[in-house]
C-alpha cells in the first residue's frame, strides 16, 4: 500500500535539466517552485501508486508512479513539448 502524498514535498530535476519542488497540499492544491518562480496554481490527485497533477491552468500535465520515496513519470505541455521527470520525498 502506498501512502498518500498529501502534506508532503518532493524535489527533483527533469530531463531538460530544470529543478522543481512540488508540495502536495492536503486540499488537492499543488504548490511548486520552478526555474521561473514559486506558484500555487496547480492541482493533484492520487490513486494508489499513480499520481497526476497539472500546473498553471493545465499548461503542463504530469503523470507519475510512486515507489517508496521517489516518483518517476512523464509530462507534456500545451506547446507540444514532452519530457520525463523524477522527484524524491523531502519533508
Amino acid at each position: 500500500m502506498v501512502e498518500s502524498v498529501a502534506g508532503t514535498t518532493w524535489a527533483g530535476t527533469d530531463s531538460d535539466g530544470d529543478h522543481y519542488e512540488y508540495t502536495f497540499e492536503p486540499d488537492g492544491t499543488l504548490s511548486y517552485t520552478s526555474p521561473t518562480g514559486t506558484y500555487r496554481n496547480g492541482t493533484w490527485k492520487q490513486s494508489g501508486s499513480t499520481i497526476s497533477f497539472e500546473t498553471n491552468g493545465r499548461y503542463a500535465e504530469y503523470d507519475g508512479e510512486i515507489s517508496g520515496k521517489s516518483i518517476r513519470g512523464v509530462a507534456r505541455n500545451t506547446a507540444g513539448h514532452t519530457w520525463t521527470w523524477e522527484a524524491t520525498k523531502g519533508k
